[in-house]
């Protein structure tokens, strides 16, 4: 039995109606089926498009364009070539796209298999198509559809003269079926480029980050994405987490990055963009050091894939290194810290040691400061340290607690923290010097100097001057108080001080229980004066009742500065005691006097008026013990205060300097006792017995016989004269009139003739002070010495005792100059004394040639008093005196007139009296007295090494050493080696050039040979030489104070510090 079906269209109602006839219309099954068409004449769903042109040939008889019943469902159907055997064909087409799938609404069909060949056009013909029927097509009702893959050379043609389209074309072999088709539509493809990628350029940019660049094109400018995925064995591939995606100057909207992909990347601009992305290692591979790591990316424009583009191997390392070995302290100091170095870390990419801290006691991190690095210890920068043990960490807060810790890192950041942290702290910084500022009579405000320590140090204070601590309230304390700078306060006020006393502070500072070394000692500041005192502040000084110390104000070592004169007037009792405190210029327990001082002390009894002279540059000394500094100028004294039985009848007693200890002085003092002319004198030290003074002075002005370290006395006029070289308790008294007598302490019972108290025990010449000739008389008046011994040299080299004579000839040492004569007398029973005597020589066999009365003498004259052109009254260059006067004039160029102040300053120029002119008073008048009114000393002048001379016109000060001169190059240097100005003499050009010029002073602290020194505390003096060893520098030799070719009153004073060795 055969079936036909019958299809009926309706556009209203959508049902079936199927008969079904049996019967005898030949043997035929007949269905009917009514169906619905399509809603409109939109393309099948499915497709996109309609066709252009749609053609058939059924059965050979010519190609028919059914185009327009082919795309709609609502225009006729169309039918295929079926039934009745024969063939037949269909084209189907588009004008601009190509289609790789057919739809088909069959509305009728007979059932049959379908006989289709299936072609496209080349170009140049008709080829075989490979057709997919993926719903059974053309075999029942319904949507049905072909595919294919559209070929590489589909080309169009056109069938009769239309417009060239894509084709395809199925032919309908004998037997086909019968089919109707309602409507037909096709899916159309794009001539399509698909997308591509450059090779991928990968870098590990961070411990969890690999970085990706690359180029992604589209010729059809298409949005396009890519899927990235990553392997490690090139096989095996996984989705790769990217964390972002940039697009080079910032084109379209931004690509959007996720997990295995990226899209919206604007190709669609101009068909490339510049990418980078970061895809997450630690993500995906944590805890990973691998060297063969791959990633690739597949481009789609949404239509087509790209070709796959795989990178290269790559190494990433996600693994952090091997923990180092934890830092333990070695050192610490205020601002940095030595850590010694431990275990090394390990890793195949490390990058460095890094050491981190943070002012704490804990929880330091990678993530806090790092105070160390390779770039600041270039040990860091390698595995191993270089194979250093240690490291150092600087740039530290004083007093700070730090917490530290090592950490590897490697070349990607990845790091690892020693096993432990180290805590500690820094030092603090000794304080600064403590300031004062004010003060009253008891009290004194200070404040501390932290030297930008923290707040964490703590400080305590000591009083250097009391030897005690600072206790929190001020007052004294036995032991440290440690308080922080804040409790201290701003103004620490200091009380339980003395009145008029210099103090200094000194401070420690503490930090975390150790203490720092103590501050530099402040300034020494004093508390206010006593009602009694006063600040010395002029010249002069005058003392009254209600003052009765003299306070002298400077810096320690200053001197007594422009003093000059103390009063004390008859207002204040005789026995009321007058002091000048020098004790705040005292220097090493020495004080040094710069001006003269004269000191006078009236009172309404005349022999209670006595004066004092200190001369300029004269440094006083304890010799022994310590001294406060108290100098208690001339005071009347009970005579019973001292027991001088054994001496005789006590006249006067006076107390000058410390009544406790002897003051040694390197320029002997002038007392003057009113009215105790011919009286003997005595010194008392403390509760001693008193020691007579055995030696008269050879001169009661200025005498040159005074014993180093003694006294020697004179009369003048109605008053005894004293000269003596250390301060304490003096008095004078009247020996017994026996010839007999008394005896003296100790073995040395040689004395003064009583009879002839008036002259000195040893005499040169009966006394003069000037000798033409070697050959002298020496005059002994001494009584009890059986022998005696008489040198040149205070040593006695070339003497020995001989019988005692009252008379004796002597020849001087050679050589102009101050010449000392020494004599030793000895007793029957052994007792020695010692005493010298001087004089002055001009040895006339230096004189070249002797002066005539008339000759004008060659002489070395100030600089000024080269002779000059005729026309002046007297003759330039000549001394004068006029008859009954003692004043010496000499006569200028400039035909002005000089004083010679002393024979000895003549003989510095002449050789003789005998040069010296005499004229009348009122010639010499008519000259003018030149405006400079001294006279320097002439080229004959000797005056020993270690003076200080400058020539008038040049303000250099050279020191003398033997026969060569060295300049003190500065005032600081001369004020360094203790000089004062009043040391220095005025002497001529031709003086000076006498001398070598050596190299100069620069240093106070640079001694050369030939310097006279001696040490604080000391009188023994020595000279400086060159040992004969080379390597031993300087030495010093112990020399005798009479050694006349030394100043010793120029010596320079040495601290404990430079101590030379003895020389051999």
């Amino acid at each position: 039995m055969k079936q036909v079906v019958y299809h009926v269209k309706t556009n209203y109602l959508y049902y079936m109606i199927a008969l079904l006839f049996v019967g005898s219309i030949a043997g035929m099954y007949v269905s009917l089926v009514i169906e619905p068409p399509p809603a409109s004449a939109a393309p099948i769903t499915g497709a996109n498009s309609d066709l252009d042109y749609y053609w058939i040939d059924a059965f050979g008889s010519g190609v028919v364009d059914d185009t327009t019943d082919a795309n709609s469902a609502a225009a006729a159907d169309v039918d295929l070539p079926g039934s009745g055997g024969g063939s037949g064909s269909q084209y189907w087409g588009h004008s601009t796209l190509q289609f790789d799938k057919l739809y088909a609404y069959v509305s009728s069909q007979d059932f049959s298999p379908l006989n289709y060949t299936w072609e496209y056009y080349n170009g140049s013909s008709w080829a075989s198509l490979t057709v997919t029927n993926d719903t059974g097509a053309y075999e029942s009702t319904g949507i049905h559809s072909f595919s294919w893959t559209v070929p590489g050379d589909w080309a169009k043609t056109a069938l009769s003269g239309e417009t060239p389209s894509y084709y395809v074309h199925a032919i309908c072999n004998d037997g086909c079926s019968f089919a109707s088709v309602d409507q037909y539509s096709i899916h159309t493809v794009s001539a399509n480029a698909a997308p591509s990628v450059t090779p991928l350029s990968v870098t590990q940019s961070s411990a969890t980050e690999i970085t990706v660049t690359s180029t992604v094109a589209d010729t059809d400018s298409d949005v396009t994405s890519l899927t990235v995925e990553y392997s490690t064995d090139n096989s095996t591939w996984y989705n790769a987490t990217v964390d972002s995606a940039t697009q080079s100057g910032g084109e379209g909207d931004g690509a959007v990055a996720g997990s295995g992909s990226i899209t919206d990347i604007d190709t669609d601009n101009d068909g490339s963009i510049d990418l980078t992305f970061v895809w997450n290692i630690e993500t995906n591979l944590p805890d990973t050091d691998d060297t063969s790591v791959y990633i690739r990316v597949t481009p789609n424009d949404g239509t087509d894939d790209g070709t796959t583009v795989t990178s290269n191997a790559f190494a990433i390392d996600t693994a952090d290194p091997t923990a180092p070995g934890s830092l333990t302290a070695n050192a610490t100091s205020t601002t940095s810290i030595i850590f010694n170095l431990a275990t090394p870390a390990a890793d195949t990419n490390f990058s460095e040691y890094k050491i981190h801290y943070i002012a704490a006691a804990s929880g330091v991190t990678t993530s806090s400061d790092a105070i160390t690095t390779s770039s600041t210890d270039s040990n860091l920068g390698a595995v191993d340290f270089n194979s250093a043990t240690t490291s150092t960490a600087s740039g530290l807060t004083p007093c700070t607690q730090y917490v530290f810790n090592i950490a590897a890192y490697d070349m990607y950041g990845n790091s690892s923290l020693g096993s432990s942290e180290v805590s500690l702290y820094t030092l603090a910084n000794a304080p600064g010097t403590v300031t004062t500022s004010t003060q009253s009579a008891t009290s004194m405000t200070i404040a501390l100097n932290t030297n930008s320590n923290s707040a964490n140090a703590t400080y305590a204070i000591y009083n250097v001057t009391k030897g005690n601590y600072v206790s929190a309230t001020g007052a004294g304390s036995g032991t440290a108080v440690f308080q922080s700078a804040s409790t201290w306060g701003t103004a620490i006020e200091v009380t339980g001080l003395s009145v008029s006393t210099g103090y200094q502070f000194q401070s420690v500072a503490r930090c975390n229980g150790v203490d720092t070394a103590t501050s530099t000692a402040s300034t020494l500041s004093y508390t206010d004066v006593s009602a009694s005192a006063q600040i010395v502040t002029g010249a002069t000084a005058t003392a009254s009742s209600a003052k009765t110390t003299f306070i002298v104000d400077g810096a320690a070592g200053s001197g007594t500065g422009s003093l000059t004169a103390m009063s004390i007037p008859r207002t204040v009792a005789d026995a009321a005691q007058v002091s000048l405190s020098l004790s705040r210029i005292l220097s090493g327990g020495v004080a040094t006097i710069t001006n003269q001082i004269a000191v006078s002390r009236d009172s309404s009894v005349s022999a209670n008026r006595f004066s004092m002279v200190i001369p300029a540059g004269t440094i006083i000394t304890p010799a022994s013990g310590a001294w406060d500094g108290n100098l208690e100028l001339p005071t009347i004294q009970p005579d019973t205060s001292v027991d001088a039985s054994a001496l005789g009848a006590i006249n006067k007693v006076i107390q000058v300097g410390d009544p406790n200890i002897s003051l040694s002085l390197s320029n002997a003092v002038k007392l003057v006792f009113p009215g105790q002319a011919g009286a003997a004198f005595a010194f008392a030290i403390a509760s001693n017995p008193p020691q007579p003074v055995s030696t008269e002075c050879n001169s009661p002005s200025n005498p040159t016989n005074i014993p180093a370290g003694g006294e020697c006395f004179a009369s003048l006029g109605n008053d005894g004269i004293l000269w003596t070289t250390h301060l304490t308790k003096f008095l004078a008294y009247s020996q017994p009139s026996s010839a007999a007598a008394p005896s003296l302490p100790g073995p040395s019972i040689v004395r003064t003739d009583s009879a002839r108290t008036a002259l000195p025990a040893v005499t040169i010449n009966g006394g003069d002070t000037l000798a033409t000739s070697r050959d002298v008389t020496l005059n002994f008046n001494i009584v009890g010495a059986d022998n005696m011994a008489v040198s040149n040299d205070a040593e006695y080299s070339t003497s020995s005792f001989e019988p005692f004579v009252a008379t004796k000839k002597w020849k001087l040492s050679a050589g102009s100059g101050v010449k000392t004569v020494y004599a030793a007398f000895r007793t029957p029973e052994g007792g020695i004394t010692k005493t010298f005597a001087s004089i002055t020589l001009q040895d006339p066999n230096e004189i070249v040639e002797p002066a005539q009365p008339d000759d004008v003498k060659e002489i070395d004259l100030p600089e000024n008093e080269i002779l000059g052109d005729d026309g002046c009254p007297l003759k330039q260059g000549v001394a004068y005196k006029s008859p009954g006067s003692a004043g010496v004039w000499l006569i200028t160029k400039d035909c002005t007139r000089r004083l010679f102040t002393s024979s000895a300053k003549y003989f510095s120029y002449f050789d003789s009296w005998s040069a010296l002119q005499t004229v009348d008073g009122t010639t010499i008048e008519k000259i003018p007295e030149d405006p400079i009114h001294f006279l320097p000393w002439g080229h004959r002048y000797t005056p020993g090494s270690g003076s200080l001379v400058k020539i008038i016109s040049d303000p250099k000060v050279y020191l003398l050493l033997g026969s060569s001169r060295h300049w003190i190059q500065s005032e600081a240097v001369f004020n360094g080696l203790r000089y004062v100005w009043d040391f220095v003499e005025d002497v001529t050009n031709d003086f000076l050039n006498k001398y070598e010029e050596k190299e100069a002073i620069v240093d106070a602290t640079q001694h050369i040979p030939g310097m006279v020194v001696r040490y604080q505390g000391s009188n023994q003096l020595y000279v400086l030489e060159e040992d004969p060893d080379p390597a031993m520098g300087l030495v010093k030799r112990a020399v005798e104070a009479d050694d006349t070719r030394y100043r010793f009153d120029r010596a320079i004073q040495l601290g404990s510090e430079m101590a030379y060795p003895d020389a051999p």
